[in-house]
């Protein structure tokens, strides 16, 4: 390989485009969570990485490199391996790595894709990296490394392609407004370095290195500023010069709204950071803020169903919203709220009676204690509400007045094989308890007793018809176990039962509001009381919720009558609960409103599928362009370049300190020891005369070289006229 051959090695730009893809992919680590994707993700780079540097190292030299398909065999083989690895990785049948791929497999990556695209749609960032997921990003990451490489090395335009390369950030920018500062770092520092490996990789005059160099110092800058604008406009631009990549991206109406179908047998996902709403307290000591969204009362042994809408009634802005005659009241106070990413047509109130002051047309449906619209809210929508919490304490809520409820939908209980058996647990938890006040307290004291039940967000896989059995002998869980268990009990004992859900009280703020987010939603039983009406109970452990309604407090270290052991569930249940775990999750599913559910999803994939397709077609252009220009540029010496790397794979080639004169003779030799390969007398006349001809080009006076075709000409015969006689033996010649 002589010099200049060397000097046109490309495989630094295909590593650092590697390189830089990767680090553009760790960006998704705010929207997807990190699991084994990252990983995959390195891997699959550096094996597509080493076939495409591989198969155009084998391309160089060749008489006709100046060849369309030449130019983009690498990155076919590069596809090919790429694909190999996303079959191979995710969709073998049981979902870990099958090395052999089938037609099969086709079918489960078409059926992981969709599964990924609805897991994209089904949840809000960040997304739990699974394995559609993570394959969805492997592929993306693959593709995308594959159209920067084209671009900038057949295509030289190394700085054009940059810009597949920062697609990977747009889920971030978009849902996180931002990119994780290693991300910014690493894929601009790769993106750089490749402008100046590319430098390293072109040959010519004096002057036209120096154009490079400035092409290239623009380039830089360009790369630059693009990264600086993407990662930072949103954050360091006024807001009425540049608005959040959010605004830019999506519509303003989609936004967050509660899932209304809680499925006991369901896990939970990591849920998003992306502000719902924030309210303001004139009193926070009167109320802790704790918000409605909408109540459930149907459960048919797994999941939760919403009951047939009702009729609301109109209701002015003074007038009290409560399902029963006004109770007694303690100290009123004042919440403003409004709202960021909530969007309903149901509005979140707190779950004490209060007076409502929204513009619009709602009304008011006692029965399910919702706030309902014709139409969803917006994003900066504000209310006002008048919130007069009731004065409970033990001594109320244990004093029976008024009538009971009698609605059976209140007290049903689902027919399984274990309902006798969770009726049992429930008798048991409350044994001792001799007013309805007493018996909820010992079932709230029961669930958020730590050494018998744990908080999970993975749910175990069912066990046998009854969820509420299942949890209470697996006893990991979150909210919606919980809360369904208590429920379910309550009403096995004779107490109507439903389960609201809402959000948790918002997190202060440094201005002494308060920002609820996705994440602080949750559900909870609420137990009626005469002449007190729907209480809410908290049964998940304090570790997420925080300490029980203070109403509850009391009870537990009062005088009234302690309850007895609760009965030991067989199997699982006697085995020890392990130790309470954090989690930084809390509640159902938040997902996105019903108004935006899909779009986001399939704008990330039009804009990602747009790209692919603009970036593959500016490569093409680059590539064509290249070649016609590589063709219109070619001189003898190119021609002499590209034979010495074909007879050095021959195993007859030359080192650079040969010169022209010294390398008929030293080829000739070099295949007489070799004893394989044939040089016929018409390929060493030819080699003979392209010698002269080089050597002419290289010290005659400017005007006496010969047409660059001539050149080929001969070339073309020496590859013709020579040929190894066995292909077991690779000749290597010393020089």
């Amino acid at each position: 390989m002589t010099d200049r051959t060397r000097r046109r090695a490309t495989w630094p730009v295909t590593a650092l485009l590697a390189l830089a893809t990767f680090a553009a992919t760790w960006g998704l680590s705010p929207v997807v969570t990190t699991r084994s994707w990252p990983r995959d993700t390195a891997a699959a780079l550096v094996l597509v990485a080493v076939a495409v540097a591989a198969t155009r190292a084998l391309a160089v030299g060749r008489a006709d490199t100046t060849s369309r398909l030449r130019s983009v065999t690498p990155t076919l083989v590069g596809a090919l391996v790429g694909a190999w690895i996303v079959l191979a990785r995710f969709a073998g049948p049981t979902g870990r790595t099958d090395l052999f791929v089938g037609l099969e497999s086709f079918g489960r990556a078409s059926d992981r894709f969709g599964a990924a695209l609805d897991a994209i749609a089904g949840s809000v960032a960040p997304v739990q990296g699974t394995l559609p997921v993570a394959m969805l990003v492997v592929a993306a990451s693959v593709a995308l490394f594959l159209v920067a490489d084209l671009i900038a090395v057949p295509g030289r335009r190394p700085a054009l392609a940059s810009v597949p390369v920062l697609v990977l950030w747009i889920p971030s920018l978009v849902l996180a407004e931002r990119v994780p500062t290693a991300t910014f770092v690493g894929t601009v520092a790769c993106l750089v370095l490749v402008l100046a490996a590319d430098r390293g990789t072109r040959s010519g005059t004096r002057s036209a290195r120096a154009v490079a160099a400035g092409s290239a110092v623009a380039a830089t800058a360009a790369v630059t500023a693009l990264a600086l604008a993407a990662g930072g406009a949103s954050a360091t631009l006024p807001r009425f010069v540049a608005a959040s990549w959010s605004d830019a991206f999506t519509d303003p109406g989609p936004g967050m709204q509660l899932s209304d179908d809680l499925d006991m047998q369901q896990d939970l996902e990591s849920r998003s950071t992306y502000p719902v709403l924030s309210y303001t307290l004139e009193d926070s000591d009167a109320y802790d803020g704790v918000l409605r969204v909408y109540t459930l009362t149907s459960f048919d042994g797994t999941r939760w169903h919403r009951d047939d809408r009702a009729e609301g009634t109109s209701f002015a802005a003074d007038e009290v919203l409560w399902p029963q005659a006004s109770p007694d009241k303690g100290q009123s106070t004042t919440m403003a709220v409004t709202l960021a990413g909530y969007r309903d047509s149901i509005v979140p109130i707190p779950i004490e009676p209060r007076a409502v002051d929204i513009a619009g047309t709602w009304s008011y449906e006692p029965r399910s204690d919702e706030l309902r619209g014709d139409d969803t809210t917006d994003p900066g929508m504000g209310y006002t509400v008048e919130v007069s919490p009731r004065d409970l304490t033990p001594e109320s809520l244990g004093r029976t007045r008024g009538d009971d409820l009698s609605e059976s939908r209140y007290l049903d209980v689902p027919q399984t094989s274990h309902t006798e058996d969770v009726a049992a647990e429930a008798l048991a938890v409350t044994a001792g308890a001799t007013t309805r006040f007493e018996q909820a307290v010992a079932l709230q004291e029961y669930f958020r007793d730590t050494s018998r039940f744990r908080y999970d967000t993975a749910v175990a896989p069912a066990a046998s018809d009854d969820a509420v059995w299942d949890f209470l002998t697996d006893r990991s869980g979150y909210c919606v176990q919980y809360a369904t268990s208590m429920t379910v009990m309550a009403r096995a004992l004779g107490i109507p039962a439903r389960v609201g859900v809402g959000y948790l009280p918002g997190q202060v703020q440094r201005d002494g509001s308060y920002l609820v987010s996705a994440q602080r939603a949750h559900a909870w039983p609420e137990l009626y009381f005469p002449g007190s009406g729907w209480v809410r109970f908290e049964p998940t452990p304090s570790q997420r919720t925080g300490a029980a309604p203070e109403y509850t407090l009391e009870q537990t270290t009062g005088t009234t009558p302690a309850t007895a052991a609760p009965q030991e569930v067989p199997d699982l249940a006697q085995q020890p609960a392990p130790a309470p775990v954090a989690t930084a999750t809390s509640a159902p599913v938040a997902a996105p409103a019903a108004g935006g559910r899909d779009e986001t999803p399939w704008l990330l994939c039009l804009v990602l599928a747009s790209t692919l397709t603009v970036g593959a077609g500016l490569a093409l252009v680059a590539v064509l362009r290249s070649r016609r220009r590589a063709t219109a540029d070619r001189d003898v010496e190119d021609v002499w370049d590209a034979l010495g790397g074909d007879l050095a794979r021959l195993g007859v080639g030359w080192s650079a300190a040969t010169t022209p004169r010294q390398v008929p003779d030293h080829v000739l030799r070099a295949a007489s020891r070799d004893g394989t390969v044939t040089i016929a007398d018409d390929a060493a006349d030819a080699l003979r005369e392209l010698a002269t001809l080089v050597e002419g080009a290289r010290y005659a006076r400017e005007g006496s070289q010969r047409p660059v075709a001539e050149a080929d000409a001969l070339a073309a015969r020496v590859v013709a006229g020579t040929t190894r006689l066995r292909d077991d033996r690779r000749a290597r010649v010393e020089v």
